[in-house]
Formats: C-alpha cells, structure tokens, sequence
C-alpha cells in the first residue's frame, strides 16, 4: 500500500514539474530557455502579449529569450499561445535580430546556449507537425490524432 501510494505521489509530481516526455510543461510568457533544465521538452505557452515579450535571434535563440516570444516570432505559435517542442543548442558566435510575425528580436553578439522552437512534437496520440494547422495560421494550433 505504501509503495504504490509513493509511486502515486512521485507520478504527480514529476507530471507537475513537466520531468514526463510526452507532459508539456506550461510556462509563462516571461518564461527564458534558462529556466528550462532539460536539454528538449514540450512546452505549453499562454496568450502572449507580443509588446512584452524579449528575444534575441532568428532561426536559433539566445538561452535569455522568451521561450514563447520565440515561438511567435519564429511562426510556430500565435499570440493566442500553444504547444511547441523546445531544444537546446550550441553556442552561436551571434545572433541576429529581425522583425517577423508582429515580433521584433534583437541582435546579441555572443551567449553560451541557444535553443530553437518547433512544431513538431507528439503528446500520446496527438501529433502537430509542420503541416498540420496552416489553414488556421498558427503552426502548432492544429493536432491530429494517429
């Protein structure tokens, strides 16, 4: 009984904390690739304020950009927020700003990380991929079941 009482608690918990692959985890609009610890996970973002969102590169991301600001501004979400696949990635010698879906990055010389946002993803039996949802115009808006 107590064992599968702790094994209880534990699934909860890890699902809370996003640890389980297929769990996005939410986070805020304001939520940077350094709050993120896992190296690639799902991630559920809200409506967004593009205005008060901060994010620095183009096709790769600082790790100090808004994860969600990114998302928008790289075309795989809208605003109104969505599910995306987030991933880390090597250092970039630069990272050019540029204006793309209503969003404004900036330029930043050098950072340590950088992440990029997808719209491929799987969640048990949904999947969104790049051509899923396009009639909608947000990339990830669109799930199919497989």
């Amino acid at each position: 009984m107590c064992v599968l009482l702790l094994l209880g608690v534990l699934s909860a918990v890890s699902a809370a904390l996003g640890s389980g692959v297929d769990s996005p985890v939410r986070v805020t609009c304001g939520t940077l690739g350094t709050h993120l610890q896992r190296e690639r996970v799902l991630v559920r973002c809200p409506v967004c304020d593009p205005g008060a969102l901060r994010v620095y590169g183009g096709s790769g991301y600082a790790l100090m950009s808004s994860i969600c600001g990114a998302a928008v501004h790289s075309g795989v979400i809208t605003p109104s927020g969505g599910v995306l696949q987030f991933q880390k990635l090597p250092a970039r010698s630069s990272f050019l700003g540029s204006l793309a879906h209503g969003l404004e990055s900036l330029d930043l010389p050098r950072w340590s990380e950088a992440f990029s946002v997808s719209c491929r993803w799987r969640h048990r039996r949904l999947s969104c991929s790049v051509s899923v949802g396009l009639r909608d115009g947000g990339l990830c808006r669109g799930a199919v079941v497989g």
